[in-house]
């Protein structure tokens, strides 16, 4: 993988102090032309990691101490706990016995009592997995309208997200694709967040879910209970979760107590809705006045959904998507010609943000616009958009296969590139 090791260990410090792609695309050509595809380059990156906090472990200011528990030793352990768990990626199980001859170092502190106790009580809870960071970035969620593009090191792209509070929970649940900027790892996680009764926090980790699984999880959630068997995952509590981080958590909770969360269109759906899908799980016929007031308050979701979108509310556009898939899901439509008005400030927009940078993000979150617009069955603001989009393709090309499948979904039809589109230009 590496044409010479040794040289390529060495060579790294120059990607240590500048992770910039260009930084890492010289060193990768020099030292691993065999490096192509993504897979490669990743775990390249990651023995070169591994080297890197196997030499940090032996930081000398770690080695010359009187107390195992104190900083510099504790630092030294969490390089090698990077080291092992890197190891791990690539088959090697290194930690019992590390943790076993750790053991033989005596601490002064009763409570850890040797290097395992360290190990134990100071060194894993601050590891942290992908998973945590997914834990994270779901628990911020519950508190930020648009919460940061990253989570320590890596960049977070979310795919979908909605968020719903009634009687005293407030779930924040969605997807989101992981980048680590250290390696270049990717993942994604499906997360469900929740503040519980009582003001307890938690969240449940797991892989990628499909539509009808992430919809069954989010019901439960939302109703405090769980009707449907949990995928392979993990529940993080707020001890699991960094010191900083708890502490952030609980002071936002303090602060806001989801007052905002917990009022309007929300709170009438949470109300409404549960009864109607209890009556549709049993198969029962809806009571007119039920089957009425629940539509009045879909509408009223919607179009608070579509103001948001039109403020440029984060998690907007997913929000006006679980509406209408819990409708659709118990057999009502939805009355949406209330936000026709939003619905087309929101698309404008978005067509502004293109304007500005036709990107595959900025297409990412028109085309969700789209979908979520034929499945309201909403129109008006069609026309409008179909000519700006034209105009932007004209004048861009397409240079995504995305734009395509945007300008498809708009109803613009393409069989061949009009005169005077231009080219995709090269990468």
């Amino acid at each position: 993988m590496l044409s010479d090791p040794w040289a390529a260990r060495d060579a790294y410090i120059s990607v240590v102090l500048d992770r910039s792609s260009e930084s890492v695309e010289r060193f990768l050509a020099r030292h691993a032309p065999g490096a192509k595809d993504e897979l490669s380059r990743v775990r390249t990156l990651k023995l070169l990691e591994m080297q890197r906090h196997s030499l940090m472990m032996f930081t000398s200011c770690g080695w010359f101490f009187d107390e195992l528990s104190r900083i510099e030793p504790v630092q030294v352990l969490l390089y090698a706990a990077r080291a092992l768990e890197l190891a791990r990626d690539f088959g090697a199980e290194l930690e019992a016995d590390f943790v076993k001859d750790l053991a033989a170092a005596h601490s002064n502190e009763e409570a850890l009592r040797d290097g395992a106790g360290v190990w134990a009580k100071l060194i894993k809870p601050r590891v942290v997995t992908q998973d945590h960071a997914a834990a994270h970035y779901a628990v911020s969620l519950l508190f930020e309208d648009k919460p940061s593009d990253r989570v320590y090191h890596h960049s977070v792209r979310c795919e979908r997200f909605t968020r719903r509070a009634a009687a005293g929970v407030t779930v924040a649940a969605g997807c989101a694709e992981f980048t680590d900027g250290v390696t270049g790892e990717r993942w994604k996680r499906s997360f469900f967040a929740g503040v519980l009764p009582r003001q307890r926090v938690q969240a449940f980790i797991c892989g990628e879910l499909p539509p009808d699984g992430f919809e069954a999880l989010l019901a439960d959630a939302s109703r405090g209970e769980q009707t449907s068997p949990l995928p392979p995952g993990r529940i993080f509590l707020l001890r699991d979760l960094p010191p900083d981080e708890r502490e952030r958590v609980l002071t936002t909770v303090l602060k806001r107590r989801l007052s905002r969360w917990e009022s309007g269109a929300h709170e009438l759906l949470e109300e409404a809705l549960p009864l109607v899908e209890q009556f549709h799980g049993l198969g029962l016929p809806l009571p007119p006045g039920l089957a009425e007031e629940t539509r009045l308050t879909l509408a009223h979701a919607l179009n608070d959904a579509a103001a948001r979108f039109a403020a440029g509310t984060f998690g907007a556009i997913d929000e006006a998507r679980s509406v209408l898939t819990r409708a659709a899901a118990v057999g009502l439509d939805v009355l949406a010609a209330g936000a026709e008005p939003s619905w087309s400030l929101g698309a404008s927009n978005l067509l502004d943000d293109l304007e500005e940078d036709f990107s595959e993000p900025a297409l990412r979150d028109l085309q969700r616009a789209v979908e979520v617009a034929a499945m309201a069955g909403l129109g008006e603001w069609r026309p409008a958009a179909q000519t700006r989009f034209f105009r932007l393709l004209e004048r861009h090309g397409a240079r995504f296969p995305l734009a395509l499948e945007v300008a498809a979904s708009l109803g613009i039809a393409m069989a061949a590139p009009p005169d005077g589109f231009k080219k995709a230009e090269p990468a």
